[in-house]
């Protein structure tokens, strides 16, 4: 075959008969031709072949469940879209672009290191190709309202002056020659520069140096002033610079007289009764900045908190329907695939689940809506059965969970499905922050007339600045160790209110790289 065009078409159609044929790695390699030799060929209204084909090996990768390979070649796409490699239209461009965040939700389900790593790089690129897309829509409707603009002398062109009328509107245009060839220049809306620029920048100097002023027009229209002109003062006249517009300054010094009176015998009362109201507005102004800086920072937290659980939502939910789907279709024939397809399905829907039941719980306890049903009852029970609900679900993951209970303890009033969620989020969450560390330690201890519940950890550790912070809603450490790991920012602020309403305290010992323990210290039952 002589010419690239007929080449790649050929080649493209070889790699559908492989795939139809189920011949997955002979594809990849055709794929790998096409990549190779004929990335610049165009088919079907302007479709690339080089990306179509790094898209459809991504694919194939994925179906050989080969997430780390088909997550390279989607950053290769993803960076040849950036450079850019094509002229890509609209259409074609978003079209791959939500192909690629399905194959990245789909790798998402992996919580492997090195799966987040690739999944990081490609993020970024893409954050870079947003804001080229942005820039883009920008030039695009610049070059959409521009027109050409009719030139005429301004006073006989002084200092290359023109005025220029864009729909109907009267602006400034000044020119300046260039160092070597051509004109550079400026065109400027002359009211606009003189209520946001030239009037903010003559009261910040008016304050420091303390006079009067005025700008007058080309014809001696007053256009702008200070509250005050003395009529008795001396002024001084000043022109604006040649390449602003035709405009006049006047500048009076300012008259002490007043400020001196006020502290005059019999009259200084009145300048005191003006500090005193000046105080009163400052401190007014300091609260009513502090409630709204108080506002928005709640507003920016809630914004992040539904951003944080939308993706918490989306990854089991991803998990339950791809399993599902394949389950569905047949494609998972041995037993014990589809049996470990079945577990995955009921953990993530647990997951889910308990997310779901702390969002209700936290919306509940934050309406004072929050019911406890308490009664007298041994807890060992419940904190075996947690504990080993999640040493089953982590042991694929290589955490070991080991239940430390010394002797007898006594009973405790308490709320059954409440304190689960206490020891389930203290738990999950030795989990997410275990870093290296797979051991998790979880003990039950008499102290006075106190039960402990203790769960140590030695993972990545809380800043001692961090530890009272963490019980407040929505927040989380700013370590990059812990921002990385998903979130709501709830689960210890439900922990502190269950505790709190069985009258019960919870502390925090940490320490960077070194771990945390939670002790949770319930009131034993007096007889």
């Amino acid at each position: 075959v002589t010419g690239e065009q007929s080449g790649g078409e050929i080649l493209n159609a070889i790699a559908r008969v492989q795939k139809k044929l189920k011949l997955d790695d002979e594809a990849i390699e055709t794929y790998d031709l096409i990549w190779n030799n004929y990335p610049q060929v165009f088919i079907q209204n302007k479709i690339p072949l080089g990306a179509v084909a790094l898209l459809e090996k991504c694919l194939l990768y994925l179906k050989k469940t080969d997430t780390i390979s088909a997550l390279k070649t989607v950053r290769l796409l993803v960076s040849q879209m950036q450079k850019p490699m094509w002229e890509l239209g609209y259409s074609h461009y978003a079209n791959f672009l939500s192909k690629i965040d399905e194959i990245t939700s789909l790798c998402e389900s992996s919580r492997d290191e090195e799966t987040g790593r690739w999944l990081q790089r490609i993020n970024i690129i893409k954050d870079s190709l947003l804001l080229s897309e942005k820039h883009t829509e920008y030039l695009l409707f610049f070059l959409g309202n521009s027109e050409i603009m009719n030139m005429e002398p301004y006073r006989e062109n002084y200092n290359h002056r023109h005025k220029i009328r864009i729909n109907g509107k009267s602006y400034l245009f000044s020119m300046l020659p260039g160092k070597n060839y051509g004109q550079w220049g400026l065109i400027m809306d002359p009211g606009y520069i003189l209520k946001n620029t030239i009037h903010h920048l003559i009261l910040e100097k008016a304050n420091e140096s303390n006079f009067y002023w005025e700008v007058t027009g080309e014809n001696g229209e007053l256009l702008l002033k200070s509250e005050y002109i003395p009529e008795d003062m001396p002024p001084v006249y000043a022109l604006f610079p040649s390449n602003l517009p035709s405009l006049s300054l006047t500048l009076y010094p300012e008259d002490s007289g007043l400020f001196v009176s006020l502290f005059r015998p019999g009259e200084g009362l009145f300048f005191y009764i003006f500090v005193v109201i000046v105080i009163i507005l400052a401190c007014g102004l300091f609260f009513t900045l502090q409630t709204v800086n108080n506002e928005l920072y709640l507003s920016r937290m809630k914004s992040y908190f539904m951003s944080t659980v939308s993706h918490e939502f989306k990854s089991p939910l991803t998990s339950i329907r791809q399993m599902a789907e394949m389950l569905v279709r047949g494609r998972v024939p041995s037993p014990e695939r589809q049996q470990k397809y079945y577990t995955t399905i009921l953990q993530q829907s647990e997951r889910l689940s308990h997310l779901i039941d702390n969002i209700l719980d936290f919306s509940k306890m934050e309406e004072g809506q929050k019911i406890f049903r308490f009664e007298k009852a041994d807890i060992i029970p419940v904190v075996k059965d947690i504990v080993e609900s999640f040493q089953k679900h982590t042991a694929d993951e290589g955490f070991h969970i080991s239940l430390t209970i010394p002797e007898p303890l006594p009973d405790v009033v308490f709320d059954r499905e409440a304190m689960e969620q206490v020891i389930h989020n203290l738990l999950d969450n030795a989990c997410k922050y275990s870093g290296e560390s797979k051991n998790i330690e979880v003990q039950l201890l008499p102290k006075g007339n106190k039960i402990v519940i203790i769960v140590r950890d030695y993972g990545v550790g809380i800043r001692k600045e961090d530890q009272d912070k963490i019980f407040s809603r929505f927040y989380r450490t700013g370590e990059e160790l812990t921002q990385t790991v998903k979130g709501s920012g709830i689960g210890l602020t439900i922990v502190k209110q269950i505790v709190e309403a069985h009258q019960g305290e919870i502390t925090v010992e940490s320490s960077p790289g070194k771990g945390s323990i939670f002790s949770v210290k319930l009131p034993v039952s007096q007889k």
